[in-house]
């Protein structure tokens, strides 16, 4: 059956005529600040209020070479843009100052100008691919940055100092930060070029155990063990999603046959670096927040079946959707499902209600899926 699909999307247009390079979104409350870096090297915010008419405010950057910008992200407040240039220099923008003057803003930074970090000695000298930035629970502000060669840096945004640094052995090209909705453990969830993601736990609050270990004292017998708890959950929940999926599918990956045993004892030394996840047989992980929760995805790409779990991965999942084959990123809101199609350059936009379906895949409603190819799209414009 098809569906008069103009009728159930209105697509409107907020910027025409540029080559984005680089993006990055954030919410609070009614506010909503998108970022943009152009192909000429120049920040474009986008800024929402409530239901007031959108801001748009194009920034000039350096034309040095050395300052072309590597990766931006926002911090939690939606009040600041942090930038990183190939050189490894930080830059922050005060970004809800420069969009909505009413505002009223905690002035850590200046408002009227950059606040700029040079690179400190003790990072890495390859190129920055992605960095995120870290408010700890108790408040401190620190950026980490992910690196060709494998190294996260943690800097600090108060003074630009480097407090630690770890190695994956990989390219870093995606950071995400990780948190529960009882706000007490925050991760880093960390991709690599490879496709291989990594689990590097960086605070604690019950346990006050904060990475890296240096930063605070040493980790008393009860807290190193309410830690090691911790990670023992992890793992065995990450082998039951595991059996599930290799037990529906009916293949197994030749890396997923590990004994639960070898899973225990790999969870039983307490692990103050990245830590690799289980390689699920091709299942990516990445947190989402929809229905006021921190949430946790894992899309299986053989079945397309993305489960959704709380961000401790419980045992089982607490939805499970059908989603369009070769889907390579998604984003998941409380109605809908939007996932894009690097190769074919296409956006879906999936209805998360007629998308539910049993573990198995076996799909009795149909998904309602709106998709935009980038020549169609700009030849309507």
């Amino acid at each position: 059956m098809s569906l008069p699909l103009q009728n159930l999307f209105d697509i409107k247009c907020l910027l025409d005529k540029i080559d984005i390079q680089l993006c990055c979104r954030t919410e609070n409350g009614i506010k909503q600040l998108l970022a943009l870096v152009t192909d000429e090297g120049d920040i474009v915010l986008h800024y929402v209020y409530g239901e007031l008419s959108a801001v748009v405010k194009r920034l000039s950057w350096f034309n040095e070479s050395g300052k072309k910008i590597q990766a931006i992200c926002f911090d939690p407040t939606c009040t600041w843009l942090l930038v990183i240039a190939i050189d490894s220099s930080l830059y922050i923008i005060p970004a809800l100052s420069l969009v909505d003057k009413r505002q009223r803003v905690d002035c850590k930074w200046s408002v009227t100008d950059l606040t700029h970090f040079c690179k400190p000695p003790s990072t890495s000298d390859s190129k920055p691919l992605s960095v995120v930035w870290w408010q700890t629970l108790d408040c401190n502000q620190n950026a980490l940055v992910g690196y060709e060669d494998g190294i996260i840096a943690l800097v600090s945004l108060t003074d630009g100092r480097c407090l630690a640094t770890c190695n994956i052995g990989d390219a870093v090209t995606r950071l995400y930060l990780c948190q529960d909705n009882s706000l007490d453990c925050v991760s880093l969830l960390i991709n690599g070029e490879s496709g291989q993601q990594w689990r590097l736990i960086l605070e604690q609050h019950s346990t006050s155990y904060i990475w890296p270990p240096e930063v605070n004292a040493s980790l008393t017998d009860s807290a190193t063990s309410r830690l090691l708890s911790l990670k023992q959950i992890g793992a065995e929940k990450l082998a039951s999603l595991k059996q599930r999926f290799e037990g529906r599918s009916g293949r197994r990956d030749s890396q997923a046959s590990d004994s639960p045993s070898d899973s225990s004892s790999h969870s039983d030394t307490l692990h103050v670096g990245p830590e690799l996840l289980p390689h699920l047989c091709d299942t990516f992980f990445a947190p989402q927040y929809a229905r006021n929760r921190y949430l946790f995805s894992a899309f299986y790409k053989p079945t397309c079946l993305l489960t959704i779990h709380a961000v401790d991965i419980e045992s089982a999942p607490l939805y499970v959707h059908k989603l369009p084959c070769q889907t390579n990123y998604l984003l998941l809101t409380n109605r809908l499902i939007y996932s894009i199609k690097d190769e074919l350059n296409v956006l879906s936009i999936i209805s998360t209600q007629l998308s539910e379906c049993r573990l198995d895949g076996d799909v009795c409603l149909m998904l309602l899926i709106y998709s935009i190819i980038d020549a169609i799209y700009k030849s309507n414009l």
